[in-house]
């Protein structure tokens, strides 16, 4: 019922809910398929609930905490590891974040770059230029909540991250990003006076209304776990959704309904009932499949 050493009488003490952004409370009692140790990289997150987010809980041991990701059947676990296992495209990402800051996300923003961020070698122009743009999203955030210290210093650490690229960096129109982090660095409530800027990317100001296939379904989780949504399900429909299209079936429900759900405003309570739904027959029929062998 638990993982390998955690009994029921020590469950209570030794696990709890990983806090941090998006986290949620669960039963005392969890039950568990598997678990792996997160990935040395998450220690350069400071908040995080588990660096793919399909982990929910962490252990206490001699007062120190270690995480790790765990999966209540083997359907989950191995979603969550295929996900892995697919690098993240540089181009997806960023249009996905550009296109949740730009319909006013702005905290949100970071979480579609920061799995790409982690996998990037420090100080490349491509870590720099995402360290920097999670720091300028960082920087409106904080200049929104009239946090002013706060977004005078992400602002000045953003701008040194983005100082030495070329001015249209990986399609990213910096030159506006820079002259806004100087401004706001200078007057930070200048952002009660008028609308950040929007971010410029292969020439467009996207929102999430006008992306394909690969940034929505980076989207879809980011604005889940944004919007009070279990994520999970998004995550494995987004498993689905790529294994129909690498299988030819462009007109898959799954790829229909993350398309739905990150633009349906208005609907997507009802989009996520659905989804969910669908995520659960499809794990019912693998499930069945699997307990053949």
């Amino acid at each position: 019922m638990y993982p390998s050493g955690v009994t029921s009488s020590t469950a209570r003490d030794r696990w709890r809910p990983v806090t941090g952004w998006g986290a949620r409370s669960a039963p005392p009692f969890p039950r568990f398929h598997s678990c792996l140790p997160a990935p040395p990289e998450a220690v350069r997150i400071r908040h995080f609930r588990s660096v793919d987010r399909t982990g929910r809980y962490s252990r206490l041991e001699d007062g120190h905490e270690t995480r790790l990701l765990c999966w209540d059947t083997a359907t989950e676990r191995r979603h969550a590891l295929e996900a892995r296992a697919r690098p993240l495209r540089m181009d997806d990402a960023l249009r996905a974040g550009v296109a949740i800051y730009n319909d006013g996300y702005y905290h949100a923003a970071h979480d579609a770059w920061e799995d790409r961020w982690l996998e990037l070698e420090e100080d490349t122009d491509d870590e720099r230029l995402l360290h920097g743009l999670i720091q300028f999203t960082a920087a409106v955030y904080h200049a929104r909540e009239r946090n002013w210290d706060g977004a005078v210093g992400l602002a000045e650490s953003a701008s040194e991250y983005l100082e030495d690229l070329p001015a249209e960096y990986r399609e990213v129109d910096l030159p506006p990003v820079r002259a806004y982090l100087e401004a706001l660095e200078s007057d930070p409530e200048l952002i009660e006076r008028r609308r950040p800027i929007a971010l410029v990317h292969h020439g467009d100001g996207p929102t999430v209304a006008d992306l394909e296939f690969g940034p929505t379904a980076i989207a879809a989780v980011v604005l889940a776990e944004e919007l009070g949504y279990d994520e999970k399900p998004i995550e494995q429909a987004r498993g689905y959704a790529r294994d129909d299209l690498e299988a030819g079936d462009d007109g898959s429900r799954f790829i229909t309904l993350l398309f739905d759900f990150v633009r349906e405003d208005d609907h997507r309570g009802i989009v996520y009932q659905r989804l969910t739904g669908h995520v659960e027959r499809r794990n019912a029929r693998e499930e069945d499949v699997e307990g053949l062998f």
